[in-house]
């Protein structure tokens, strides 16, 4: 399970999206589904893989700057920042928690060896913003040979038609896309069967 970006700067209503005028209150109820979402992970001995943005002068580079009007403007999820944190939860024992810069979680990052070495081929993806981390990560992923699970109400943005456009992307030819009751009822049902998840 890879969950992206749920972090203080994109979800709390005194973080950075928020300030700069975005309706964080969107993404409170996917926030809450993702947290169950790893929760029933972790019972089912799936693995959970905690994206964190994280962002400094080391890893900005102009060009990273300049894709936005006002280069100059406040960065989101400076490293060791409260915006950085993680929202409403923490990590627990066995999560991995993975730094990345850049939208996709596998640009930069070890992301897909540490998949692959545990062995793991096929990943549900749950977090913020639909549209574009968890879209830009999930497309990375089908790239790099990943099967890739969008968890649809485990994800969220701040319009509904830009939630809606990261799901019809990855509906139209990047994965499959199911809900969190699906997901658990699936879970259970290997649980009930004695496969190992």
């Amino acid at each position: 399970m890879i969950a992206i970006d749920l972090q203080n700067d994109f979800c709390h209503p005194q973080g950075l999206q928020a300030r700069q005028g975005r309706d964080v209150s969107r993404v409170q109820e996917p926030l809450l589904r993702a947290q169950s979402l790893m929760a029933e992970a972790r019972r089912s001995g799936v693995p959970v893989y905690l994206v964190q943005n994280q962002h400094s002068a080391a890893s900005d580079s102009a060009e990273w700057l300049n894709r936005h009007p006002d280069p100059h403007r406040e960065q989101s999820c400076q490293v060791g920042s409260w915006g950085a944190d993680f929202c409403g939860f923490a990590p627990v024992d066995g999560d991995h928690v993975v730094p990345k810069t850049r939208y996709s979680a596998f640009i930069n990052t070890t992301l897909a060896n540490d998949l692959r070495s545990a062995g793991r081929t096929s990943l549900l993806f749950a977090g913020v913003t639909t549209a574009t981390c968890v879209e830009s990560s999930l497309r990375d992923a089908v790239c790099l040979d990943f099967l890739a699970t969008l968890v649809e109400d485990c994800c969220g943005a701040y319009t509904d038609e830009a939630h809606q456009r990261g799901v019809r992307a990855v509906t139209a030819g990047f994965g499959e896309v199911r809900s969190l009751d699906e997901v658990i009822l699936a879970w259970r049902a290997a649980d009930d069967e004695g496969n190992v998840a």
